[in-house]
């Protein structure tokens, strides 16, 4: 008789936990679905926890237990679902008691009180009814992406302070009540239209849907909002609607969606133009706040009331300028001028001759004195001679000054025509100057027998819609100006 192994205690626990690990799973790992029963968490050291819980499964019970890396693990990802959690789950929100869940994890074996026992060493929770859900989700994601639903180059912008609102809603809870509050002291006024729907459970998606697809269709609607309050996953699983989606997708006006709070995501959301992280936020983003709408409209109107000084002071100025201009150019001006210009050529011509004249006399009386001289010097010369000579000399300086008074009298006529052309110039220039003054100025249609209307405050009247039955005018004509009282103004038949 062959002779049996004997093992000692530790040889058979080991024995057994090899035999275990060997068999059951794949590669050391197992896959056991239950029902979360007592849970227990034990601190071992500050941030070092060990939680203890069981799996039930009618009266069956398995043991678990996590700590270290596994327990990291098993509240940072979901393997299952290949999901990834940041920030971290707590344990209670994995561990809930009585929720049927899939754990991944390890068999292995321990003594306790001298009783060999085994048990679960879980690395990885997953909700039973979330992970279906979730890989479908998944699924119709990808799906929806590849089709464009979330690309960002399609999605359109939100019309600024919209008159015509489509609001997708349900009509119980606080959050249709929310949104309207905010929207009162927002905007300057609009028109909201209300599409009542479910926002939660079987059937909700499709009605959102149909909602927006009616809302786009409304004439006048500017933007359609979709707004929900918090809730669970379950209440907000209707958003993942692949109905809801495709109606967000295919609306004419841009979609805003204020779905749960700002860490709640939905297949809605990412269609959806425009997201808001709440829905009051949702109002916040469509209309502007009244009282900056106020202070933007008094900003404008300083601005252009300090813009129309700017204009009055500059018109004001142009206009001195161009009437000291006008006085310059004025043809009577112009005509003194030339006038003062004639008189003194006249007064240099006379002043040029007399010059002339006095000179010729010098001469003379020069040429006497030396004739004089010349007698006293020749005394002793025949008095014939003398007196030829004499004779000579008197007729010579007559001469001289018949010739020099010819030449002045020439010169005298040349500088006379020259100055009578020169004013003859000067004087078809001034009237040609003014001929053109008179062509541009406001005064000559007056002369032909027009009149310049303004009304009581100065404003020209080009118009007879620019005055009234009862208003007051004057009238310009070229001597004064009349008032008048307007009676009847009938625009003229073209």
């Amino acid at each position: 008789m062959p002779q049996q192994l004997v093992y000692s205690v530790a040889q058979l626990n080991r024995a057994i936990h090899g035999s275990i690990v060997r068999s059951v799973g794949s590669a050391g790992l197992v896959l056991v679905r239950g029902e979360v029963g007592s849970v227990r968490v034990s601190t071992l050291a500050p941030g070092r926890d060990m939680v203890f819980f069981t799996l039930r499964e009618g009266e069956e019970c398995l043991s678990c237990v996590s700590y270290g890396r596994s327990l990291h693990m098993l509240l940072t990802c979901d393997r299952q679902t290949g999901e990834v959690f940041e920030p971290a789950r707590t344990i209670q929100e994995v561990l809930v008691p009585e929720r049927r869940v899939i754990c991944e994890g390890m068999i292995g074996t321990y003594t306790r009180k001298g009783m060999s026992l085994f048990q679960l060493n879980v690395h990885s929770v997953t909700d039973c009814g979330a992970g279906d859900r979730l890989r479908e989700l998944r699924l119709l994601k990808d799906k929806l992406l590849k089709l464009g639903y979330f690309s960002e180059e399609r999605k359109r912008p939100l019309p600024v302070n919209p008159q015509r609102v489509a609001l997708v809603t349900s009509l119980k809870g606080a959050v249709i009540h929310d949104f309207l509050r905010n929207a009162e002291d927002r905007g300057l006024g609009f028109r909201l239209r209300l599409y009542p729907v479910r926002v939660q459970g079987e059937g909700a998606g499709l009605e959102m849907a149909q909602a927006i697809a009616r809302a786009g269709r409304e004439e006048g609607i500017e933007v359609v909002v979709l707004i929900r309050g918090g809730g669970s996953e379950d209440d907000l699983a209707c958003f993942n609607d692949e109905a809801l989606a495709r109606a967000i997708f295919e609306c004419p006006v841009p979609v805003l969606a204020g779905i749960g709070h700002e860490v709640d995501f939905s297949l809605a959301d990412l269609t959806a133009d425009v997201r808001a992280s709440t829905p009051t936020k949702a109002a916040q983003m469509l209309w502007t706040p009244r009282q900056a709408l106020e202070d933007e409209v008094r900003e404008v109107a300083d601005r252009a009331r300090w813009a129309g000084l700017q204009l009055v002071a500059r018109s004001s100025e142009a206009l001195r300028q161009t009437g000291q201009m006008l006085r310059v150019l004025s043809p009577q001006n112009r005509w003194l001028e030339q006038q003062r210009q004639v008189e003194e050529v006249r007064r240099r011509l006379v002043v040029a001759g007399r010059r002339l004249c006095d000179k010729a006399q010098q001469d003379v009386s020069q040429l006497g004195q030396a004739c004089a001289r010349s007698l006293t010097l020749a005394g002793s010369l025949a008095g014939q001679e003398v007196a030829t000579l004499s004779l000579q000399l008197r007729r010579a300086g007559t001469d001289l000054v018949h010739r020099q008074g010819l030449a002045s009298d020439l010169c005298t006529r040349d500088l006379v025509r020259a100055g009578q052309d020169f004013v003859e110039r000067r004087a078809r220039a001034v009237e040609r100057l003014r001929l053109e003054v008179e062509a541009v100025s406001p005064l000559g249609p007056l002369k032909r027998g027009f009149a310049l209307i303004q009304d009581a405050e100065g404003h020209v009247v080009r118009s007879v819609q620019d005055v009234q039955p009862g208003a007051q005018v004057h009238m310009a004509v070229e001597d004064g100006t009349i008032a008048a009282t307007v009676t009847d103004t009938r625009p003229r038949e073209i």
